[in-house]
């Protein structure tokens, strides 16, 4: 839940700065896979 205030968060920032929203899709995916790998890590962990 805290992920997606924190995405949704980026994305208010980038639309202030004006980022392209290819731009900010792309971070978001990015994001989201760092995520998933901290996620699978504490699993094993």
């Amino acid at each position: 839940e805290q992920v997606g205030l924190w995405v949704e968060r980026v994305h208010l920032l980038g639309e202030r700065v004006g980022l392209r929203e290819e731009r900010l899709l792309h971070l978001g995916e990015q994001v989201y896979l760092i995520v998933e790998q901290v996620h699978t890590l504490g699993e094993r962990v």
